[in-house]
């Protein structure tokens, strides 16, 4: 079982991400904007990361930063963007620390074959 913790916002978002990875093998734990503290001891049991862009309360570069900085290079972090997100928004995620983004309105399948093969290679 792969265990992914999702920052977002937007429950939509979440719900659909939620259900669509449970089906195929993911423990999901979503953390909304009204519960940002982050326990490093548990940041350490994730095999993904997703964080949304578009967090109202916090800046997205901050916690890809702090995550990285606290648990270093084994957890690949990815970015929810807009479909219209600019090339800066993709340097400073990188920047960051991010691993990869996805643009909100993807398609399924892709979340699962970046999942699946960033997954391998960190495991």
């Amino acid at each position: 079982m792969t265990n992914v913790l999702i920052i977002v916002d937007d429950t939509s978002v979440s719900s659909s991400l939620q259900k669509g990875l449970a089906g195929v093998d993911f423990t999901i734990d979503i953390l909304h904007s009204s519960k940002y503290e982050i326990a490093l001891d548990r940041i350490k049991q994730y095999d993904c990361i997703m964080i949304d862009c578009g967090l109202a309360f916090i800046n997205c570069y901050a916690i890809c930063k702090f995550i990285r900085h606290a648990i270093g290079d084994i957890t690949p972090i990815f970015l929810l963007t807009s479909s219209s997100s600019s090339t800066e928004l993709f340097i400073k995620g990188i920047e960051a620390g991010a691993t990869d983004f996805l643009s909100i309105g993807f398609p399924f399948n892709e979340i699962l074959t970046r999942f699946t093969a960033l997954i391998q290679k960190y495991i």
